[in-house]
């Protein structure tokens, strides 16, 4: 997420406009300058803070992540509580970098804050054929949770066209997908 980050600043992306989104429990010393500038700090210990609703609300970027994006309060796919107003923040985009490497679950923490029903448009982006997730738990690899979100959507993709849906849109799948 860092890369991203400085890849959008070096594009011009200023800080009014981005916010990274740090764990607290990163220290500031490790973040390369031209990120820092994009992380939140509390005043009084130097430390990263999370962003709160007035943070979020006035950026167009929010790089995180994905599970970073598990810090952000309140997720817009929860919804408000009866009697309360919606979230003062949802993405239009979820843009998830190395998508090949994230786990479904992982994958699903950002996607999550996309607003319900979900105008958003979520972006996956990655080769599933390069590394994969890493998986160490043998029960978790057994049940499925080895595979990338990439490689989920494709297989998804794929069995729909197998089943005469199409794939994903309505369009075949990429030819250079698994069989």
């Amino acid at each position: 997420a860092d890369l991203i980050c400085s890849a959008l600043a070096d594009a011009g992306v200023p800080p009014s406009a981005m916010v990274r989104v740090q764990d607290p429990r990163r220290r500031p010393a490790e973040v390369k300058e031209d990120v820092l500038r994009f992380c939140l700090l509390h005043e009084e210990t130097a430390c990263f803070r999370l962003p709160g609703a007035a943070d979020l609300g006035g950026v167009q970027v929010v790089v995180a992540s994905c599970l970073s994006a598990a810090l952000l309060e309140p997720s817009p796919m929860a919804g408000p509580a009866p009697g309360q107003a919606p979230p003062p923040w949802a993405p239009d985009y979820v843009l998830i970098d190395e998508a090949g490497q994230a786990t479904v679950p992982e994958a699903l923490i950002p996607i999550t804050l996309a607003p319900l029903p979900c105008p958003s448009a979520v972006v996956l982006c990655g080769d599933p054929y390069q590394l994969g997730p890493v998986v160490k738990s043998a029960a978790a690899r057994s049940a499925g949770l080895a595979a990338s979100m990439l490689e989920a959507v494709m297989w998804a993709a794929e069995a729909s066209a197998a089943a005469g849906g199409g794939g994903a849109n309505g369009r075949a799948p990429h030819p250079g997908g698994r069989a």
